[in-house]
C-alpha cells in the first residue's frame, strides 16, 4: 500500500467522469488528507469528525439523492491496511458493514 503522503493530492486527469453523480468521500479527522478535498476534480466532502463513519456516510449519501444528484460513484480518502479503513479513529472492516443497519 502506497501511503497518502508518498503521491500527494496532486491536481491530475481524474480516471472518473466529472459529474454530480460522483463523490468524493474524505476522512474529516485525518489533518493529513484534506489538501485532497481541494484536489479533486469531482465533488468533494469531508466525512465529519467525531461521528460514526458508517452513519455519517449514509447521511451524506442521503443528503445528495434528496437533492436529486444520487450519488453513482462513492470515491474514499482514509488511511488503511488489510484491517480496514481507519475513519474516525474507528476501524472500519467487512464485519463493522455488516453489522450496519441499512435503511
Amino acid at each position: 500500500m502506497i501511503p497518502a503522503t508518498a503521491i500527494g493530492p496532486q491536481r491530475h486527469q481524474s480516471h472518473c467522469p466529472s459529474s454530480p453523480f460522483a463523490l468524493l468521500l474524505v476522512d474529516g479527522h485525518a489533518p493529513d488528507l484534506q489538501p485532497w478535498l481541494t484536489a479533486a476534480q469531482i465533488p468533494a466532502q469531508a466525512i465529519p469528525s467525531n461521528t460514526d463513519p458508517l452513519q455519517a456516510i449514509s447521511q451524506l449519501l442521503d443528503q445528495h439523492r434528496l437533492e436529486g444528484a444520487a450519488v453513482q460513484d462513492l470515491h474514499l480518502i482514509a488511511h488503511g491496511s488489510t484491517q480496514g479503513v481507519w475513519i474516525n479513529q474507528q476501524w472500519l472492516d467487512c464485519a463493522a458493514i455488516q453489522q450496519h443497519p441499512q435503511h
